[in-house]
């Protein structure tokens, strides 16, 4: 499986770097409780952004301090208490570590403790490993990290605002949201897959053709070929596994029906639509149906 390095940091910096206010202001107080390894990790340059609904606690100045095992943390959460990424630098061995991709919530726990959106503070706790990963392989050389972080946040600029984008839909009636994705070219040469992960077992790749795609409905039926275009698949992963040998629902006999519709398409990057899905498990007779199935991506579609 051809490996892909982890860009979670490289967006949260993307997320942070435009989050910047038009007036200076003081820097807010912070109170947290951090440890790292079993260790007391002492920092004094947090602060945190809000676009929307979506949340980011993060490291003000990103130049290294070695004397320290490693750096400030860095969440990046949405208001309903998914977790999309936690990571941190490990300063000795120069590794970024983070949340595990798939299943999260098995692995890294956390929770809004409080938000109040009137005086513009949110609290978070988390307790939890990270890892050195690619996004398919989870690494042996993991870190503990747990704490409490309780800071006032700053509105984002909404010039830049990426408050609309991400995907949402219903598992057997439970709501999900989309964690991380890939955009991929790696099963296909003449398709683009975009594979969404949530912090539970669940999972789901959407396919669409390279420099053909169109707005529109799309119904499909499909048994083997859960890569075909115009096409939306769910995963399952086992319960105790975050990596690579993920557990897929008949990944041969996968049956599958299902209606993927594409609202817009913008620039050759943004691309937004609906989908809805009934799966069978022809194992284990396991049913799940997936509704109200809404995403809004910013990928290279060309």
């Amino acid at each position: 499986m051809t490996k892909i390095k982890p860009v979670l940091f490289l967006l949260l910096s993307t997320f942070i770097f435009s989050c910047s206010s038009e007036t200076e202001t003081e820097t807010p107080k912070v109170e947290y409780t951090l440890s790292y390894d079993d260790k007391p990790l002492i920092i004094s340059d947090l602060e945190a952004t809000r676009d929307g609904d979506f949340f980011s606690i993060h490291q003000i100045d990103f130049a290294q301090n070695l004397s320290l095992p490693a750096s400030a943390p860095t969440f990046y959460f949405h208001k309903d208490g998914t977790l999309l990424g936690a990571s941190i630098q490990d300063y000795k061995t120069k590794e970024i570590l983070s949340s595990p991709f798939y299943f999260s919530k098995d692995h890294f726990a956390f929770q809004i403790e409080k938000l109040d959106e009137a005086n513009k503070t949110v609290s978070i706790k988390f307790n939890g490993n990270v890892y050195e990963h690619y996004w398919d392989q989870i690494y042996q050389f993991n870190k503990k990290l747990s704490g409490t972080i309780s800071i006032p946040y700053t509105e984002k600029n909404p010039i830049n605002s990426k408050k609309t984008y991400g995907t949402t839909m219903k598992v057997n009636g439970q709501n999900w949201r989309g964690s991380g994705y890939i955009w991929t070219h790696v099963f296909s040469e003449k398709s683009h897959i975009l594979k969404i992960s949530g912090d539970n077992e669940y999972s789901i790749t959407i396919v669409f053709p390279k420099g053909s795609l169109k707005i529109g409905k799309y119904s499909f039926t499909k048994n083997s070929d859960i890569y075909k275009d115009y096409t939306v698949t769910l995963f399952k992963y086992a319960k105790n596994n975050i990596g690579p040998d993920d557990y897929f629902i008949g990944p041969k006999e996968f049956v599958t029906t299902g209606e993927l519709e594409i609202t817009d398409i913008k620039g050759g990057s943004y691309i937004a639509g609906t989908f809805s899905l009934k799966a069978v498990n022809p194992e284990t007779n396991e049913n799940v149906t997936v509704s109200d199935g809404v995403f809004k991506e910013n990928r290279d579609l060309d």
